[in-house]
């Protein structure tokens, strides 16, 4: 009866299919958006290669989304989630790039990459109720732990909002971290061994 339960419960919000209903999107978009009026600022030639990469990064945000909603499945919405935050992963580093170099004014880089980073924490979260809804629909293996037991969510710490680009690269290396709780199990094998046998 509970596994029952689940499925009507995923059934239910899965008929949802309006992707401009998700909070996640109307972000992704305004992001993307954004970011496009910021690119299209960058006119020297050397930062015509990084002005393409931005924009292809924002706009993969939403476009993403908007394919994954259309799926069959919530295993399939959520492999196109993932891409999503990859594409997010990517902008990041090319906004921190574009203010480093001065390709885009230093006021707009920060602004930006709040806005991308809000926008990731929130893709997270979709991705862990995905992984709920999905782990509650199968049945569990006795002895064996849940999806949603052996994945711990990504947590991003406050200080990857700072406002200077030069706190977040000092940042990266103790704030981004991820723990996977995966128990092992360990097997025991007991062997019988015969005793020697003396020379005669």
């Amino acid at each position: 009866m509970k596994r029952c339960g689940s499925l009507k419960l995923s059934a239910a919000l899965w008929r949802v299919s309006d992707f401009k209903k998700l909070h996640v999107w109307v972000k992704a978009h305004a992001l993307a958006l954004h970011s496009y009026r910021v690119a299209t600022g960058m006119r020297r030639s050397q930062d015509q290669s990084l002005r393409g990469q931005i924009i292809r990064a924002a706009m993969s945000i939403p476009a993403n989304i908007v394919e994954g909603r259309r799926q069959e499945s919530e295993k399939e919405f959520a492999r196109f989630l993932r891409i999503a935050l990859n594409s997010g992963c990517e902008l990041e580093y090319h906004l921190i790039m574009a203010g480093d170099i001065g390709a885009i004014p230093q006021s707009d880089s920060e602004s930006l990459l709040r806005e991308c980073i809000e926008v990731r924490k929130m893709l997270h979260g979709l991705l862990n109720k995905l992984r709920g809804h999905l782990a509650a629909a199968q049945p569990q293996t006795a002895g064996m732990k849940a999806p949603s037991e052996r994945l711990q969510s990504f947590q991003l710490p406050a200080s990857v909002f700072s406002t200077r680009t030069d706190e977040l690269r000092s940042s990266v290396r103790g704030n981004y971290t991820q723990s996977l709780g995966i128990a092992r199990p360990t097997i025991t094998v007991m062997l019988s061994v015969p005793p020697a046998s003396r020379a005669s």
